[in-house]
C-alpha cells in the first residue's frame, strides 16, 4: 500500500479542546509519518511486523496534513509518528523544506530517532524548520550488550548528541531497558548509571524500563519456554501495571499471545532486584530535582547504595516499594519516610565535605 494514498484521518472526531483539558494527550497532534524500520534489534517488532522495510510518507503528504490540521483547528504542534524518521537523511531534509515553508506560524514539532543517524548540521536543519525534540533509544549502556541485543550503537556518541541537543536548545528523551535475559550487574550499573548521568541535564529526560517481551521477536522466539507471570507489565496505557483479574486470566491461559505481560529469569539479576533498581532509579530522578547528580558524585556504585538503602528502610520498618509502588503513591508525603531514610545514609557514609552536608540540608 502507498501510504500517500490513504486518506487522511477525520480529525473531527476527536474532542481536541477536551483532550488537551483533561489530559488525555500532550497538546501536540500525532500524524502518521513513516512506517517499519531496517535495523533488527531483538527486542522490537517493529523490523519484523513490516518485513524490515522502511518506507516514509512524502513530505508533500505530512505537511498536507499538517496544514489540514491548522487550516481546520489552529493546531501548529504535532509529532511525527514513526520509530525511525531519522533514518533516511535526505528525505529528513525534504520534509524539513516542506514544512519550513508549509505556511504554518510557529510551527513545531517532535519525531523519534536513532543517535547514529543526526549530526549537528542535521539537527540544525530540523530545528530550523521546528523541531523542539526528539525520542531515543539507547536500551543499554554496555558495549557487550549493544551487541547481544543487536541495537549495536556507539555508546561514544550519546554524550555528544546531548551537547548538539543542548546547543540548540533541542530536548531529548533518552529511553533505557534492564531485564535483558543475559545482563549481568555490571550491564545493569552501567546502565543506571547513564540513565543518572543524563538525568542531571536540562532537557534532557532519561527513562528506564524493564524488557516487555514483544510477540514474534527473536528475544521471545529464543526464551519463549522459560517466560514467567508475576502481574506486573509495562503498559503505556495503564499506569497502574497491574491486570484485572479476568485479563490476568486470559493473558495466563494465552502467553504464545501475550509474551509482553511475561518476563524472561535472569539467573544472575532476579525480578525483584530489577523492580527496586527501576524504583530507586526513578525515585532519583523525579522526586527530588538535582538528586541524582548528587549520588553520582558522592559515590561511584548507585546499586551499592540501593542495597544498603534498602537494608536501612527494612530496619526503620519500611519495605522498599516493588513494581512502581512509589508512583502509585497518592503523595509526595507517603514518598518522605523512603527518601528520609536515603538522605539519613548518604549523610552518614558517603558525605564528608561541609558543602555537600549543605547539599542533604537543601534536599531535605
Amino acid at each position: 500500500v502507498d501510504p500517500d494514498k490513504l486518506p487522511i484521518p477525520h480529525y473531527g472526531l476527536w474532542p481536541f479542546d477536551e483532550a488537551v483539558e483533561q489530559a488525555w494527550c500532550e497538546p501536540h497532534v500525532p500524524i502518521d509519518a513513516g512506517r517499519g524500520c531496517p535495523f533488527t534489534c531483538t527486542f522490537c517488532s517493529t523490523s519484523r511486523f513490516f518485513g524490515q522495510r522502511f518506507r516514509m510518507n512524502s513530505p508533500s503528504r505530512i505537511v498536507r496534513e499538517m496544514k489540514q490540521l491548522y487550516d481546520d483547528y489552529g493546531i501548529t504542534s504535532f509529532g511525527l509518528a514513526s520509530d525511525t524518521f531519522t533514518t533516511s537523511r535526505q528525505v529528513v531534509k525534504k520534509v524539513c523544506h516542506a514544512m519550513a515553508h508549509s505556511g504554518i506560524p510557529a510551527i513545531r514539532w517532535r519525531c523519534s530517532a536513532r543517535l547514529d543517524t543526526v549530526d549537528r548540521g542535521l539537527l540544525e536543519t530540523m530545528r530550523d524548520s521546528g523541531c523542539i525534540g526528539m525520542v531515543m533509544g539507547a536500551e543499554t549502556g554496555t558495549p557487550r550488550m549493544q551487541r547481544v541485543i543487536r541495537k549495536n550503537l556507539d555508546l561514544r556518541k550519546v554524550g555528544p548528541l546531548v551537547e548538539d541537543c543542548l546547543a540548540l536548545d533541542l530536548d531529548l528523551d533518552i529511553s533505557m531497558i534492564v531485564g535483558f535475559p543475559e545482563e549481568s550487574w555490571l550491564d545493569v550499573g552501567t546502565t543506571v548509571d547513564v540513565v543518572l548521568r543524563l538525568g542531571g541535564m536540562e532537557k534532557v529526560y532519561p527513562q528506564l524500563y524493564m524488557l516487555s517481551p514483544q510477540p514474534g521477536t527473536p528475544i521471545t522466539e529464543k526464551h519463549g519456554r522459560q517466560l514467567r507471570f508475576d502481574g506486573y507489565y509495562l503498559d503505556w496505557s495503564n499506569s497502574s501495571r497491574w491486570l484485572p483479574r479476568q485479563e490476568q486470566r486470559f493473558v495466563k491461559e494465552h502467553p504464545e499471545l501475550c509474551p509482553e505481560f511475561y518476563f524472561i529469569p535472569n539467573q544472575r539479576v532476579s525480578r525483584r532486584e530489577l523492580k527496586q533498581v527501576t524504583d530507586f532509579t526513578s525515585l532519583l530522578l523525579n522526586t527530588i530535582p538535582g538528586l541524582a547528580t548528587f549520588l553520582r558524585r558522592v559515590c561511584d556504585n548507585p546499586l551499592a547504595v540501593l542495597r544498603r538503602w534498602s537494608a536501612a528502610a527494612a530496619q526503620a520498618g519500611l519495605a522498599i516499594p516493588s513494581g512502581c509502588r512509589f508512583f502509585r503513591m497518592k503523595t509526595s508525603r507517603e514518598r518522605c519516610g523512603y527518601l528520609e531514610v536515603l538522605l539519613e545514609l548518604l549523610e552518614s557514609d558517603y558525605c564528608s565535605a561541609d558543602r555537600e552536608v549543605a547539599f542533604l540540608t537543601y534536599f531535605r
